[in-house]
């Protein structure tokens, strides 16, 4: 989805790329951290952690059987008992 305004995205790119890259690396960490913070703080269910996760961030990626099998698999990581197939 692109719903900037051509000339105002050619103005931030602009912006950006004024800043050193190590600069540019920090704001991207940054937003990663506080995204996680976002994420960690809207999951209920500390025990499924990782399956609240995948699901937040990629729910709607997979078919259902594709997203059920992935689902089962990080419950079994999640119980310790993951077997590579």
């Amino acid at each position: 989805m692109n719903d900037t305004n051509k000339e105002i995205a050619e103005i931030y790119h602009t912006l950006m790329m004024q800043r050193k890259p190590e600069q540019r690396i920090e704001m991207c960490f940054s937003m990663l951290r506080s995204a996680k913070e976002i994420i960690n703080a809207t999951i209920k269910s500390k025990s499924n952690w990782q399956a609240e996760l995948f699901l937040r961030l990629y729910g709607n990626d997979f078919n259902e059987p594709t997203k059920q099998k992935i689902l089962a698999a990080l419950k079994k990581k999640a119980l310790g008992t993951v077997t590579l197939e």
